[in-house]
């Protein structure tokens, strides 16, 4: 019996956004990982709400972010890393369908992180559904960061994640994965944008308690969080009101990656997740990892955070030392075009 087996699609679900595409294209479709439920009950035949990018119950897609305010917002994965199936399965369908990809027909790619809550329960529960209910061909899953190794072109580095829902850094010698030198915490960038979401009420007297003004939230995170930030700047909230942004709102949130005991935790910074998965490996590979270090995700893009982290690591580490740090075009995208690269081999 012979079987055709199409293009694999490749989905990297995040926290903070959704990357989809058939293994082999440009660039993937990228989508905000948020799931929406009405506030309100529709009283007027019409509007402006589409219902065409519905999975169930939730709208996601261009909807929700053109209509945030409309909606309760709800994200797949939390911080740490445990993820909500339902949703989870929600938004691989809607994958499906913004590729134009009928659900069981294509083999599957789904990219994990090594550090998650709950892992080996996440990937059996989902393993059932999509071959029990939804008849895929073929599921795969693959560690972010080797995905991450996969689009910079080489088989030796140390992978320092910096996502929305977890910080982690694992280590890969020649193609060979070391799975006992991974280590990781939980304060990522979503903590980050709680955090800045603490000090622009304190400072601005901005009060952003809804899901969609979280969103708010992130966005300015993502457009002015810098570990150099001096002065002021203003920005708009939707209705038109202006905040002035002062330095507390624009470099404190940040400073939590690398002291978590700013937001009341027992865990140790990003720098410091770095020495202690390098240090796990074995001696004769410590100085290729330092040497090699690379920064993927989209909270390593916040000016600052990769010279910030070289800092750092240089007083933990003995002088003669070696420390290189590489920050690649791809940080944002580099796990999808990994995984994009894999599943054409």
């Amino acid at each position: 019996m012979s079987s055709l087996y199409l293009q694999p699609l490749v989905v990297d679900l995040g926290r903070s956004s959704c990357q989809s595409g058939l293994a082999g294209s440009p660039s993937p479709h990228t989508s905000p990982s948020l799931l929406g439920t009405l506030k309100h009950p529709r009283v007027m035949a019409g509007g402006s709400i589409p219902t065409d990018e519905t999975i169930g119950t939730w709208h996601t897609g261009k909807t929700v972010s053109s209509h945030p305010g409309a909606f309760v917002l709800e994200k797949p994965v939390s911080i740490g890393g445990d993820v909500d199936i339902e949703k989870y399965v929600a938004l691989l369908q809607y994958s499906h369908q913004v590729n134009s990809c009928a659900v069981g027909s294509h083999p599957v790619m789904v990219t994990e992180n090594s550090t998650s809550c709950h892992l080996m329960r996440t990937r059996a529960r989902l393993s059932q559904i999509l071959f029990e209910e939804y008849q895929v061909p073929a599921l795969f899953f693959s560690s972010t960061s080797v995905l991450s190794l996969y689009s910079c072109g080489v088989t030796t580095g140390s992978v320092l994640m910096l996502g929305d829902s977890l910080t982690e850094c694992c280590n890969v010698y020649q193609g060979l994965g070391l799975p006992h030198s991974t280590s990781g915490n939980t304060v990522s960038g979503g903590r980050v944008t709680e955090e800045m979401i603490k000090t622009v009420k304190i400072e601005a007297g901005v009060n952003l308690n809804t899901s969609a003004e979280y969103e708010i939230a992130q966005r300015w995170k993502e457009e002015c969080c810098s570990l150099t930030a001096t002065g002021e700047r203003e920005y708009k909230l939707p209705d038109g009101t202006a905040v002035s942004l002062g330095a507390k709102s624009l470099q404190g949130p940040l400073e939590c990656l690398f002291d978590p005991s700013l937001l009341g935790l027992e865990e140790q910074g990003c720098h410091k997740v770095v020495k202690e998965a390098i240090t796990k490996c074995d001696i004769d590979i410590r100085s290729k990892m330092w040497e090699n270090i690379y920064l993927m995700g989209g909270t390593s893009g916040s000016v600052g955070v990769g010279e910030r982290i070289l800092k750092e690591l240089r007083k933990e580490c003995p002088p003669h030392t070696r420390i290189r740090i590489t920050k690649p075009n791809s940080r944002v995208d580099g796990v999808w075009v990994g995984g994009s690269i894999l599943a054409s081999l």
